[in-house]
């Protein structure tokens, strides 16, 4: 299983896991902003309406609390990749799944 930077669509997206078909967002300070919240919103669902999920981390977040960021990716991987059986996974958001 492989995580890359690729397009999908007309959108590049951090990592990409295809087997999955899991999108995985790092969002940095920028994305705080509501212009940028707002088109993340946007790229997020049209990827969605692609078939594509989404997990997505706040930058802070992977370097605050790693072990967490990977205990929800491991919690994906596995459920054999099933992401039907897990809530949705807007963002980490500190602790909040």
């Amino acid at each position: 299983m492989n995580f890359i930077q690729v397009p999908i669509d007309q959108f590049i997206v951090n990592l990409y896991c295809h087997e999955l078909k899991l999108v995985i967002e790092v969002d940095g300070p920028v994305h705080e902003m509501p212009d940028n919240k707002k088109e993340d919103m946007i790229r997020q669902a049209n990827l969605e309406s692609l078939g594509v999920h989404f997990l997505r981390f706040r930058h802070d977040e992977i370097w605050e609390n790693p072990g967490e960021v990977i205990s929800v990716i491991k919690q994906l991987i596995n459920s054999n990749g099933n992401v039907e059986q897990h809530p949705p996974f807007p963002s980490f958001e500190g602790g909040n799944l």
